[in-house]
């Protein structure tokens, strides 16, 4: 048998680490079990994930107890635009929040909805705005930026001169 140099076997640790790092492992929990693996999508019907030992299942969301899912590259790059101001590209990365995400009861996920609102409002993109909004209030009720939410669905009301609706919202 023949050693394994110290460069092979820095090699083999590295691409070993990389492929760890490059895949995290979302957590879905119900009420009997515990499964890993990657949230695919997310509806008012259930969790769809794929599973890290092959198949794909989709959980109730009546059943989720817990879940632990980790923030895509392109939501954490929307936020960081967001936070710096680049509202196009903080709209273009947290687009992937309303498709794939919406109502996936994890901070990371409504935060990026609001500011994907929030940032298409900027953007005068009203519509997307709008949905996205009307979602964060229908989907996240109780959460600490509800107001952020409403008064830019007020600014929406106001820009398409609806001015008794922007009223209700104020």
């Amino acid at each position: 048998m023949r050693p394994i140099s110290w460069l092979g076997y820095g090699l083999f640790l590295a691409g070993w680490l990389a492929a760890g790092a490059a895949r995290s492992q979302d957590v879905v929990t119900t009420r009997t079990q515990t499964f890993r693996g990657q949230v695919l999508s997310v509806s008012e019907a259930g969790i769809r994930i794929k599973l890290d030992q092959g198949g794909e299942i989709t959980l109730p969301r009546a059943s989720v107890t817990q879940v632990t899912v980790t923030p895509p590259p392109s939501v954490l790059r929307g936020l960081d635009a967001y936070d710096k101001g680049l509202w196009r590209e903080a709209a273009r990365d947290l687009s992937k929040v309303m498709e794939q995400y919406l109502g996936l009861d994890t901070e990371w996920a409504a935060k990026g909805l609001l500011c994907y609102g929030r940032a298409s409002l900027i953007n005068r993109d009203y519509d997307n705005a709008a949905k996205a909004l009307e979602a964060f209030l229908n989907t996240y009720p109780d959460h600490p930026l509800i107001l952020a939410a409403q008064i830019g669905q007020a600014s929406i009301e106001l820009h398409r001169k609806q001015y008794e609706p922007a009223l209700a919202h104020f």
